[in-house]
Formats: C-alpha cells, structure tokens, sequence
C-alpha cells in the first residue's frame, strides 16, 4: 500500500520495477478517483499502458475502487489485455 499522490506512484513504482522481471505482475488499488479520491494510482496505469514495454489493465472492484495490473512485456505473459 504505498503512496497515493501521483508523483508518490511514480517514485514508489520506479523503487520496485528494477526487479520485476519480463512477464512480472504489479498490483495497484485505488484506480478510480471519482470514488477514492486519489490519482496517483489510475494515473500510473494511463501513463504505462502507453509505454512500450508494460501492458497494463483497470479492473472494477465490487466496492467500485478499483484494480490495476501492470505487466512487464516479455516472458510468459498474462493476456494480451485490452
């Protein structure tokens, strides 16, 4: 659970992408900020799912908040997702 501000989610994922390997998962919550409040999260997901290299999904949660992966290309991959 880390850091919801955008500029936190940057930082707190650049901490941890060095060591995901190619087909390696990252779980976010928090993705719609209409009904959380926070951006960071949803703002993370946008920002990859448009950068070569990661694909990226928003999922919907029953309590409406939201979850995102983000998935390093390469390897065995989950998808392709859309």
């Amino acid at each position: 659970d880390g850091d919801h501000r955008i500029e936190g989610c940057r930082r707190d994922f650049q901490a941890v992408c060095e060591f995901l390997a190619p087909g390696g998962l990252v779980v976010v919550h928090d993705t719609v900020p209409d009904r959380c409040g926070w951006a960071g999260p949803r703002e993370l997901l946008e920002t990859l799912g448009n950068t070569p290299g990661f694909q990226c999904v928003n999922l919907p949660t029953p309590e409406g908040f939201g979850l995102g992966c983000i998935q390093r290309t390469g390897g065995q991959l989950v998808g392709p997702w859309k």
